[in-house]
């Protein structure tokens, strides 16, 4: 994969010195360049760059430039008396919190009113420590950021001052990451998850309407976005700018899902259509999939993928799950349970499990399709509306119309009637997503039908997090919610078409 991409790379290269050589004409007689060429080359780079920095730095390195201490603007070794966000003027300005609805929570007491500004700003520190927990590194003078990530925003790598001073001094890159890795070894706490809000992830270009489909690359820090504003749209992932990379717009389909697939090298795309979508990353073109043959459905909205990308299913008619081939892009078989398809998730084996209107868990061959494995009830439920399974295969999480979510353990692989580990009842509406986190330690659960309705749970004790939803963040209707593959981002899409961006402390990994 590596080498047939640096070498599509080389080729792009070439072609395009021939088309400046030639003033800027295309060779077969096309235009080249315009803002569309420039977004796609900037999302190839943002993939498929990355493989050069691997081949150069090792294995699951990334390069990242960085001045020396002496040359940059920020250096840490410049001397500091105070904080930067100290300003003796302060004491000259005066705030009245009982005429701003964004302040009255600072308020101890309904009298208090007008405040200086150092008041304020102490208040205001004061709310942040009691709301997260705890002081962030950061905002100690002369203080330094903790392993955690709290010191700045970091990057998909993160910026720690070790990594840069290993880069500089060209030490090994893969030591310094091993040893990052090791420090993050440790149990997730419960109860309270550190986590901090980032700039949106589409902030460069928020979707015109909800965001219906939000999806992290598996390897390149990249994520797509997609809504019934018929536009899909790529962004870099930092933290702090998550810059476009590419925005396409595709007239007849508003898209329902997207998924990336072979090794994320494309972004399938579906809707309320007979027809699909496909958006090539490394040239930068979409291409439509007619239709699927020998399929009678006028839709096919509600697509389903592994996590590796080498498998795609969708619900269809009378019961039955339609699975296509991401290679091919069309039909390989399906298979046909009682009920209406609801859901669908898949095993880390390539076992496909899928659920629906007649509360039942079907457990599907990876080898022969139609072969129903192990089928299982779903304790109290009469219809399941999610479905998902822990990447370590641990773990199975059932959904249903109640806002119920039963989590099982691999009993439920041999017993038809297996009893949850835990029935967690936070939502009191239809359970539309679920996701478990990449080091299985969090669920993710949400529901599109209520403000809100979104709940993080933490899975080893069995226990929610006590202080998600962050007091004060509006998530909106979520219609949409994906882990980062190194488990540091989580991303939220909601109907005011915004991805919000949330950064998981406790994972170095983003």
């Amino acid at each position: 994969m590596f080498e047939s991409t640096r070498d599509s790379m080389l080729r792009r290269k070439r072609a395009a010195e021939a088309v400046e050589a030639a003033g800027g004409q295309d060779p077969r007689g096309e235009k080249r360049g315009g803002q569309l060429g420039k977004e796609t080359r900037s999302l190839e780079e943002a993939v498929f760059g990355l493989v050069e920095a691997a081949d150069v730095l090792g294995a699951g390195a990334a390069v990242e430039t960085v001045e020396p201490e002496s040359e940059r603007e920020d250096s840490p070794a410049e001397s500091r008396t105070g904080a930067a966000w100290v300003d003796d003027d302060d004491d000259d300005v005066t705030v009245d919190i009982s005429t701003r609805s964004q302040a009255r929570k600072l308020r101890r007491t309904e009298e208090e009113g007008v405040m200086s500004g150092t008041a304020y700003s102490k208040r205001l520190r004061e709310h942040f420590e009691k709301t997260h927990g705890s002081r962030p590194g950061w905002a100690d003078v002369g203080g330094h950021a903790d392993e955690d990530g709290n010191a700045s925003d970091d990057s998909w790598t993160g910026d720690d001052d070790e990594e840069r001073q290993a880069i500089w001094t060209r030490r090994k890159v893969p030591e310094v990451r091993a040893k990052r890795m090791l420090a993050e070894v440790g149990p997730l706490p419960k109860d309270i998850i550190d986590i901090s809000r980032r700039r949106d992830a589409n902030i460069e270009a928020p979707n015109k309407a909800a965001v219906q489909a939000a999806q992290f690359h598996p390897s390149a820090p990249v994520m797509v976005t997609g809504g019934y504003d018929s536009t899909l749209r790529a962004f870099q992932i930092d933290g702090k700018t998550n810059p476009l990379l590419v925005s396409v717009h595709i007239p007849d389909l508003p898209i329902a899902s997207a998924a990336f697939i072979r090794d994320g090298k494309e972004v399938i795309l579906s809707g309320r259509r007979r027809f699909l979508y496909v958006y090539e990353l490394e040239t930068g073109s979409m291409r439509k999939v007619p239709e699927l043959q020998g399929r009678a459905e006028k839709s096919f909205e509600y697509m389903f993928s592994s996590a590796d990308g080498s498998q795609l299913a969708f619900t269809g008619l009378n019961g039955e799950v339609v699975m296509v081939s991401p290679t091919t892009k069309q039909v390989i078989g399906s298979v046909k349970m009682n009920g209406s398809a609801r859901a669908v998730a898949f095993r880390p084996d390539g076992k496909m499990l899928t659920a629906g209107s007649d509360g039942k868990v079907y457990v599907w061959d990876a080898r022969n399709r139609k072969r129903c494995m192990h089928v299982f009830s779903d304790d109290g439920a009469i219809s399941c509306s999610a479905l998902a399974v822990s990447h370590d295969d641990r773990y199975v999480a059932c959904g249903s119309d109640s806002g119920v979510v039963n989590i099982y353990n691999d009993e439920c692989y041999r017993s038809g009637t297996p009893s949850p580990l835990k029935a967690i009842m936070n939502l009191t509406t239809v359970v539309h997503r679920l996701a478990f986190h990449p080091k299985n330690d969090v669920l993710a659960i949400s529901s599109r039908t209520k403000k809100q309705a979104f709940r993080l749970f933490h899975v080893p004790s069995l226990t929610t997090f006590q202080n998600w939803p962050p007091m004060g963040t509006q998530l909106g209707y979520v219609n949409a919610l994906s882990f980062s593959p190194g488990g540091g981002y989580l991303t939220t899409g909601n109907d005011k078409g915004k991805a919000m961006l949330f950064r998981l402390n406790h994972f170095n990994r983003a």
